[in-house]
């Protein structure tokens, strides 16, 4: 077995994480391309996978560096994957080397963290028996929730399960507003243009690098987004890009126009997304973190605790987002 270095053009890497249960969209080159770009110049690809004799992949580490800590931007690198089906002993065995040369990189580089979670959405994840194996390799666990609804089901069921209070947002919603679906693979730009206008307009400024937008636009080419767009007299005014990868979608980036927030477009948006995800067959959708109330780890403003009320009135499960934490020497 050896140790190698991932480079940006190799192509067996994302072959494996379409293949492997333990991937999701965070394993993906793309993604790790966009979180570098994101980040800016003081980051470093560090990611590596071990490979067989005959050249195969068993397991891989996506891993970047960014200032003194390994982190995507400044949030949780995904967790390692591993090959579908290998024997425990050898699965055991490949997590040790793993860990083992993250340690050795973190002490060689002198960096101070490591921050790492398990992908909800890969298959192998979303088992209700799943626990944060990042425990025994030396990381605090430092987890939080998260909101997914599970998609296979009926429509009238998935409707019930929102709340009184959204179902009545919505239906609202549909007397003001009228949507349109960027589908996946389409390479017409026009509503990727109108869903990047209105997040600088919500932002009120330009907050990130042109490559980074264009990378989206790429995933989107190949199949991993979908843009949802509200309007109102033909102008756009509500626009969400979510993440779709497998049999899952994740919410990704909303957009509202600062001057229509009299309007139901937050609710209706959502809503028109879920049946899109279903009638599309993705099994789960994850809407993102549930803030609850201060953590030693972890401080919620109330903005973020009420984003997450919204986001859990949709239905769905709350579930627990594995994450850990491992500091080294200083």
């Amino acid at each position: 077995m050896k140790i190698k270095k991932l480079y940006l053009n190799d192509p067996k890497w994302d072959e494996f994480c379409l293949e492997s249960d333990d991937c999701w969209y965070w394993h993906t080159i793309d993604w790790m391309e966009y979180t570098m770009e994101y980040t800016g110049s003081d980051s470093e690809l560090l990611a590596f996978y071990i490979e067989d004799g005959n050249a195969d992949i068993l397991a891989i580490c996506p891993l970047i560096r960014e200032k003194n800590k390994l982190t995507f931007s400044g949030s949780f690198g995904p967790n390692p994957a591993f090959r579908n089906n290998l024997s425990k002993k050898l699965s055991n065995k490949l997590i040790g080397q793993i860990f083992s040369r993250i340690d050795s990189i973190a002490l060689e580089k002198g960096l101070k963290a490591c921050i790492m979670s398990l992908s909800t959405l890969a298959k192998n994840f979303l088992n209700p028996f799943n626990y944060n194996y990042l425990m025994k390799y030396g990381f605090e666990n430092i987890s939080l929730n998260t909101q997914i609804l599970v998609l296979d089901k009926d429509e009238r069921t998935l409707w019930g399960e929102i709340k009184k209070s959204h179902r009545n947002e919505i239906n609202r919603g549909k007397n003001q507003i009228t949507f349109s679906i960027d589908y996946p693979f389409s390479e017409d730009d026009q509503m990727f243009k109108d869903f990047k206008q209105l997040h600088f307009l919500a932002a009120g400024k330009k907050t990130r690098t042109e490559k980074t937008w264009e990378i989206q636009y790429q995933s989107k080419i190949k199949g991993n987004a979908v843009i949802i767009l509200a309007y109102k007299d033909d102008i756009p005014i509500g626009g969400i890009y979510s993440i779709l990868y497998k049999d899952g979608a994740y919410y990704g980036i909303s957009a509202n126009h600062p001057d229509h927030e009299h309007l139901s477009v937050s609710h209706s948006i959502q809503w028109e997304l879920i049946k899109w995800l279903k009638q599309n067959r993705y099994r789960y959708y994850e809407l993102g973190y549930q803030y609850f109330s201060d953590q030693p780890f972890s401080h919620p403003n109330q903005k973020e605790i009420d984003i997450s009320l919204f986001k859990r009135h949709f239905g769905g499960y709350t579930i627990t987002h594995h994450r850990g934490l491992k500091k080294y020497n200083e």
